[in-house]
């Protein structure tokens, strides 16, 4: 098993997170508190989910990657929402998306190789 922080999701979620305090540094003051820190938290709690799945046995692991996946999904939403109120600029949300897609991605891949073990475990 690989430490976490060596695996590509890792490094694309850490680069998720990075993108967000750029984000919510450049965001309105009003907006800064509420959806500036919801996207900075679910970040850091996909992070810890990717860590927390690294280190589960076969059984536990596809319900945390799945937990992991639906706070990717909550983080799309966000940006989703701060871009369509151009609270971030284009590139924000163009690099965020792109990431969010790999994270999601790779989660997803993660997730059917996690269930295909547990159901031979």
């Amino acid at each position: 098993m690989a430490l976490h922080t060596e695996l590509p999701i890792y490094k694309h979620a850490y680069g998720l997170l990075r993108l967000s305090l750029v984000g919510k540094t450049n965001m309105r003051r009003d907006f800064k508190q509420s959806l500036g820190s919801r996207i900075h938290d679910e970040c850091i709690e996909i992070l810890s989910l990717i860590a927390e799945a690294n280190a589960a046995d076969a059984h536990e692991r596809p319900t945390v990657i799945s937990a992991m996946l639906k706070r990717v999904g909550k983080v799309e939403f966000l940006l989703r929402v701060c871009n369509d109120e151009r609270l971030i600029s284009p590139k924000i949300w163009a690099d965020g998306i792109a990431l969010l897609q790999a994270v999601g991605a790779q989660g997803g891949g993660w997730l059917n190789h996690a269930r295909k073990k547990a159901a031979a475990a």
